[in-house]
Formats: structure tokens, sequence, C-alpha cells
């Protein structure tokens, strides 16, 4: 508190003996306060402090756009105004709904358009007037990382998706009993980390200073390169696939004894460095007594390889040892660092005219294709445009050639990423590349056709059969990226499914849509299917993966389609309570797999760990329950209008629901905000998530 004066009374007054009373404090002009008033928006969101100036101190040092908070007058109502105020909207935008959907709007302007309209057969299972349009909030979410700095995340990424789920699990918070044997708080910390995701890319990556000619001992570097080509290329020759990846020539490193200063000379020895950082990574020098070795190598590859947008000292070689930096940042969860890295290695990859092909070998022709898988995975796994497009790139895929691997597991990737790119760009409209009137059902119907077709045109040295095992690890991964595609294509009609399945179940009342328009329609129930299979599918594939590893670990791109199938298994038995107990062992070895890596410290895994913990907290704790409303209450837009002219805003009797519990749960009020918002659930769109936009 402010340190005042007190009060002096005047001689002989009676009331000298009381306690001396605090003066009111005067208002401080804005010219003479030492504390600013509001703080820019940059250091309220990283809590520093703020100098108040037009740019502020903060600002300024870091070159960043200093903005202020608006100034707007605060308007305070009623929790009952409201209410109807919110209740009232919430009617005007049912009303005027049918509205925005006239006839005149659906009709195709050409004939070729209902060609176009008509290939999809259950377009017309889905709505009243047959409009296959999508219903969705918006493209793509700004989310914040551990240290408050926001990043575009699109809809395809995994973690716009979850951040849905975290906001769908919120909602569903008040249905979620008190459990005996699980802590008051678990599943909290799933519930309110809404907004955020897991990244490391906002912190300095810390290179030790180093020594570019040091290299580990003869054995040690013979047993991490033979893990790196193990985890990630051709499995030391012994694949027939030939692997999924090309990271460049490697044959030098079975040239023994090693000579860092002619590895320099030749331009390989930032290459070494890159297979041993990566190697490292992964967990091959986990015995040694230094536990950051993998920093150590990367280090000195990036001190050989120098400024890459240094185009004076830019060399094709580099590009290898820039596409395994790119690799080493995704394991180390710095995946839009990684993104840049791709994008800046692409376009030095063209300016060397590797995308057509100019004059470039087979080992400069792989290793751009390479990059091009990475890009597309990248770009799906974060929801943003791809660095080149296809059309740009005129050079023939992989061949088989004398002294290189069995070219058919790239060729193979190559086709797969594809599609992959396909279903990003279109599916998810993120940089639509198909200009016609073709509906998201359509767009999502054709990238699992292409799926299927991918699938049946595989050589026979890359097919799984049914339980057949194989000692491939490169082609059970490359099954395992197939299945998650059709995770990646499937998985917002599946999320709608869920939704309306739950809203279904808590709500006596069914919508007052059509009775043939449940969430049971076939057509959509067949996605749900193929998501769920997919998912399944891809928790016995990493089964099989992981005890084909050393140390039985996982990279961070497999450890990535375990933990979407964990999820979609989840929310499978949210839905279906009385589930298949196989689902329960799958979501168990998932949450065994990122337990490993959180005792390893991988963050990514620490994260993985906690959402997983939690989400099946909540969905084992939901009670399943019918609820019956009181009066059973249904407001229409015709009622609700009829009834606002007259006696102003009606809201419905939200009272507390019958509800009828398992397993000896506490009771639970529905409130009147969540029962809107289950109706809501039931009556949207099957594709809701997806774009609203025509291409």
């Amino acid at each position: 508190m402010w340190p005042v004066e007190p009060l002096r009374d005047p001689p002989g007054d009676p009331s000298s003996g009381r306690r001396a009373v605090h003066r009111r404090r005067e208002r401080t002009s804005p010219s003479s306060r030492k504390r600013v008033r509001t703080a820019c928006n940059s250091c309220s969101l990283r809590r520093v402090k703020c100098s108040g100036e037009q740019p502020c101190a903060q600002c300024h040092r870091a070159t960043r756009r200093c903005e202020y908070p608006l100034d707007l007058d605060k308007v305070s109502v009623s929790r009952s105004e409201l209410e109807a105020l919110k209740a009232r909207c919430e009617e005007l935008e049912r009303r005027a709904s049918p509205a925005a959907q006239a006839p005149s709007m659906m009709m195709p302007s050409s004939s070729s358009d209902v060609t176009n309209l008509e290939t999809s057969k259950t377009g017309a299972a889905f709505g009243s007037n047959g409009n296959t349009d999508d219903i969705a909030p918006s493209e793509g979410r700004l989310l914040h990382d551990p240290d408050g700095t926001a990043r575009y995340l699109g809809p395809s990424s995994g973690a716009h998706f979850l951040n849905r789920v975290k906001e769908f699990m919120a909602t569903l918070q008040p249905l979620v009993g008190t459990q005996q044997g699980y802590p008051p708080q678990s599943g909290q910390t799933f519930l309110t980390s809404v907004g955020r995701y897991q990244t490391f890319d906002s912190r300095t990556l810390q290179l030790p200073p180093v020594d570019p000619s040091q290299l580990p001992s003869q054995t040690e570097m013979t047993l991490m390169v033979t893990e790196f080509r193990f985890f990630t290329q051709d499995g030391n020759g012994d694949f027939p696939s030939g692997g999924i990846f090309y990271w460049g020539n490697l044959s030098f490193t079975n040239q023994f004894p090693y000579d860092a200063a002619a590895l320099r000379t030749s331009g390989q020895l930032a290459l070494l460095h890159m297979v041993l950082a990566v190697a490292a990574r992964l967990g091959s020098a986990a015995h040694w007594k230094d536990e950051d070795c993998s920093e150590h190598f990367f280090s000195r590859a990036q001190l050989i390889l120098g400024n890459p947008l240094d185009i004076t000292s830019h060399a094709p070689r580099d590009i290898s040892v820039m596409l395994l930096m790119a690799f080493y940042l995704i394991e180390a969860n710095r995946r839009d660092s990684a993104y840049v890295m791709v994008n800046v290695a692409l376009h030095l990859a063209i300016m060397d005219g590797a995308h057509c092909s100019c004059g470039q070998g087979e080992d400069f022709k792989r290793t751009f294709w390479t990059l091009y898988v990475l890009d597309c995975w990248l770009s799906s796994v974060l929801g943003r445009p791809p660095s080149i497009s296809d059309s740009s790139i005129q050079l023939p895929l992989p061949e088989e050639t004398p002294g290189f691997p069995s070219p058919v597991g790239l060729q193979a990737h190559i086709g797969l990423a594809k599609i992959s790119r396909y279903i990003v760009c279109n599916v998810y409209r993120i940089a639509p590349s198909d200009q016609s009137l073709a509906t998201n059902l359509q767009h999502v119907e054709h990238a699992l056709s292409l799926l299927q077709q991918w699938l049946n045109s595989l050589p026979l040295s890359l097919k799984i059969d049914g339980q057949l095992l194989t000692k491939d690890r490169a082609c059970l991964v490359l099954h395992l990226m197939y299945n998650q595609d059709i995770i990646l294509t499937t998985r917002p009609i599946f999320f709608a499914a869920v939704k309306k399945i739950l809203a279904d179940r808590f709500l006596s009342q069914k919508s007052n849509k059509d009775k043939t328009e449940t969430y049971q329609a076939e057509s959509y129930m067949s996605f749900v299917g193929r998501c769920h299979d997919a998912a399944s599918e891809n928790i016995r594939l990493g089964v099989l993966i992981r005890d084909l590893s050393p140390r039985q670990r996982l990279t961070h791109q497999e450890a990535h389609a375990i933990f979407n199938a964990a999820l979609v298994i989840l929310l499978q038995r949210l839905a279906f309570p009385k589930s298949e107990p196989t689902e329960t062992n799958d979501v168990a070895f998932a949450i065994e797999v990122f337990q490993q890596e959180a005792r390893l410290g991988n963050n990514f895994g620490i994260d993985c760990l906690t959402v997983l913990q939690d989400l099946s907290f909540i969905v084992y704790a939901l009670p399943q329950a019918h609820l019956t409303l009181v009066d059973e209450p249904v407001v229409s837009a015709t009622t609700f209008a009829n009834s606002s002219e007259t006696n102003g805003p009606v809201e419905p009797d939200m009272s507390p629901a019958n509800i009828d519990l398992l397993d000896g749960q506490s009771t639970v009020e529905l409130n009147g905000a969540l029962f809107r918002e289950l109706q809501t659930w039931l009556e949207n769109d099957y594709l809701e998530i997806y774009n609203n936009f025509r291409l």
C-alpha cells in the first residue's frame, strides 16, 4: 500500500483520540505515472515489463511489431440478459441458415458442373436439400508454444485437431463424475492446455564450441552408422525395399580408417557428423558419458556447412547435409525449424537444377525426392502449404542403378507423399490445386480411392499379407504412413460422428431434423469404420516396428502416427463404451511407448504421455448416462420468434436433468448451455471441420 500522511485533527477536537484515517489518493496524471497503464500485446503475452512507448523498448530491441490493445468501453450486463442474448443470436442464426442455402446458390452453373456434382453417390444422403458443402469454423489457428510464441497450425495438423478435441472434452467436463481410485485433478492438464501445443522452436538450439575434426573411435562410429542405416535407410542392404528414404551416398562410411582432413576436403565430413548426430539422437550413444553428444555432432556439421543462405559458398553436396539437419530437427521436436530448413534446401536444389534433372546423377535425384517426401510430411503435420508445387517438378523417379539400394521403397514413398499432398491441399483446402466444383465429400472419396490404388499397385516386396511378419522395417513404416493418410482423410468425419453419438446418448430429445438423417447414415459410418480400422492397424504395425528397432525406439514420425492412432481409439471408446478388450491394450501400448520416451527426457514423449493419460481418464470417467429433461423443451425458430415478438426473449426451461447413471456415480446437472451445445453437435454437418469454401 502506498504510504500516506494521516489527517491531523484541530487542537481541542474531542475526536482527536480516534485512529488516523488515510487520505484518498489523488489521481496521477498520465505524464507523471511511473507504471504504464496498458502493456503492449507482446509484453503482456510474455509477462515482461513494458515501457509504454511506440514501439516499446522490448519490441524495439527484438524488432517486433509493437501493438497495444484497443481501448474499448466495457459494458456490463446481468447473466440473465447475457443468456437471453445468446439464445436470441442462436435462434436468429438458425433462421438465417436456410436463406444462406437458397436453391439459386446450390445449382451448378453449367452441365459440366452437374457432372462433377453427381460423381459422388453418397452426396445425396447428406442434408435435406442435397447440399454437401461444409460448415467449418476456420482454416486454421494460431496456437502458442510453451514460451508463448504464436504460430499458425492449419486444419490438417495434429496440433489443430488435438486442440479441437480439448475443446470438445472441456465441454463434456461437467458430465465427468468422480471415479474411485483417480485423483481429483486427473485430466485437468489436458483440458487447461487449450490453445497451446508442444514444440521447442522458440528456444535457441544450444550448440557448444567444438572441433570439427574430432571423431569418435572406429568401433563407436561403425556401430552408430550401422544403426542409422537400419533405422532410416536400407537396413545396411538387408531390406528388400531398399529403404523409403535416401540421405546421400554413405559408401564412404565403409572405408576405414577415417581421415577427418580428407573427408573435409571431399565435402563428406559434415555429412558424417550429421549421420552421427541423428544416430546419437535415436539413442545409439545413450551409454556415453557425454549426454549431449548429438548436439556436439550437429554443431560440428553446422560449423563446416556455414550459413546455408550464403550462396557464394554453396555446393550441391550440401543438400544432403541440410536434409539430415531437417530430419534431426524433427527428432528434436523442432518441426517449424525443420520446415524452414527443408524449404531452404529445396530451393537451393532447384537453383542447382535438381527439379528438372539438369546434369545431375542418381544420387542427387534420390536426395531431391527425399526432400520432397519430408516436405510433404511437414506440410501435413503443420497444416501449411508445401514448399514446391508438383507441376514444377520435372524429375523422373529413382531408377535401378548399380551401387545404389533398390529404388522400389523410395518410389512407393514418393507416390504416397503425392497423395498426402493432395489430401492436405484439396481435402483440407490449404493450397488447393483442383479448381473444379467438387465438394469436400468428393475429395475425401477421391483421396481414399487414390490410397487404395496405391496399395493395390505395390510390388510383392512391399506388400504385407495379414499377419505375415517381415523383417523389412522400412516396409512396415511405409504401411504405417499409408494408414496415417487414411486417418488424416477421414478424421474430421470420424470426430463429427463421435460428437453426434454422444449428443444423442445424452439427449433424450432428438433434433428436429428428419428422422432419416441420423448419425448412423451408412455413407458416413463407412468412413468412421475406415478411420478406426486404420488406427487399429497402425497400433499393430507400431508393435512390429518397435520390436525390430534397437532398444525398441521409434522415430518422431513413427511415434506421431502411433499417437494419432491412440487418439482415434480413445474417441472410439468414448462413443462406444463396450469396445473390444484389444482396444484397451492398444491404448496401453501407446502409453508404454511414450513412457519410455519420457524416461529418456524426450519432451515430445512427455507431452504425448500426459495427453494420453489425461484423455484416458476423461474417457473412462465419463458416465455412460442417458439424460432426460424434465419438460422436454424444444424451442423451434418459429416458436422463439413469435414468443420474443410478444413477450420479449424466451429461454427454454433448462431444469436439472433426471440422469440414469451407470456404475453408481453421482448425479450430474445438465445446464442450458450444455444442452444447446449437445443439440448443436447432433444437428451439425459431418464435414464441419473441413473448410467451407468451394474450390
